[in-house]
């Protein structure tokens, strides 16, 4: 085996929802995207971001990991929120400008959310993170 070639764990998940649930609204959307891009752009991010903390809590990480992994979703999830939102144009008034921080690294995180994107709308979004649109990129650099 070659000494950069990573030891994977094969895992299948099957679901099949109901025709005309949500479930299958989603199904249908990710039908449409290129089986190349599904599960590194639209199923891993969330699915890491969702139980990353909760995994890591049940291993031998540290209570420091665990924390870390814990703030990392807050980020990715928070700036799904902000995505979803711009996209939609729904008023969100979530900040995590105000946040108490513990972890070790959490400057890095909290001067990342202060770098405010400017909007070509205008004023009216100016909260709106600047981060990357690219949560695989983000995760990699991450772990």
């Amino acid at each position: 085996m070659s000494k950069n070639k990573k030891t994977r764990e094969d895992f299948e998940w099957r679901y099949q929802p109901v025709i005309g649930s949500e479930g299958y609204a989603v199904i249908k959307f990710f039908k449409q995207i290129k089986p190349s891009e599904r599960s590194k752009q639209y199923l891993q991010p969330p699915l890491i971001a969702f139980w990353l903390p909760y995994a890591f809590q049940k291993t031998t990480c540290t209570e420091e990991q665990v924390k870390e992994a814990a703030w990392q979703s807050v980020y990715q999830i928070y700036h799904h929120l902000q995505r979803i939102s711009q996209e939609f144009k729904l008023p969100l008034r979530v900040s995590l400008h105000h946040l108490n921080v513990e972890s070790a690294n959490s400057n890095s995180i909290l001067e990342e959310f202060n770098q405010i994107k400017e909007s070509p709308e205008g004023q009216d979004n100016r909260n709106f993170l600047a981060l990357s649109d690219d949560a695989e990129s983000f995760l990699q650099n991450f772990l």
